[in-house]
């Protein structure tokens, strides 16, 4: 049985979506980069090097034909929430155990990410 493949260009996406809601939502940076290298490694990825500031999130890895891929993400402070950060950091155990279809992680950190959105939203209008 041959391992599953997973569009690098994807995991990446994923990963930055991850890491930006754990800063959102005050994770420390050596947690989001601890989080998104387990996770691009859980999806087979390799040379993964993950740099994160509180504004920024920078990740390389590579992928199967050992092609590198790199996304920046700039990030704006959020508010404190240690539930959420500690949610997604529970789904990234369970991503360790057995990869999850990416899409199924994706809506799993998107509910953690649409209340802060929400609140962001409301303050920059008003």
């Amino acid at each position: 049985m041959s391992a599953q493949y997973y569009d690098e260009a994807e995991v990446l996406d994923l990963c930055i979506h991850v890491g930006s809601v754990m800063l959102a939502n005050g994770a420390e940076t050596y947690r989001v980069e601890d989080t998104l290298y387990r996770i691009a490694a859980s999806y087979g990825l390799t040379y993964i090097n993950v740099f994160v500031v509180p504004t920024a999130i920078i990740l390389t890895v590579q992928g199967e034909k050992r092609q590198d891929y790199t996304e920046l993400l700039r990030t704006t402070s959020g508010s404190t929430n240690l539930q959420k950060v500690t949610a997604v950091n529970d789904l990234s155990r369970e991503i360790s155990a057995s990869p999850l279809p990416l899409e199924i992680v994706k809506q799993k950190t998107d509910r953690h990410r649409k209340a802060y959105t929400r609140i962001h939203e409301m303050a920059a209008d008003g």
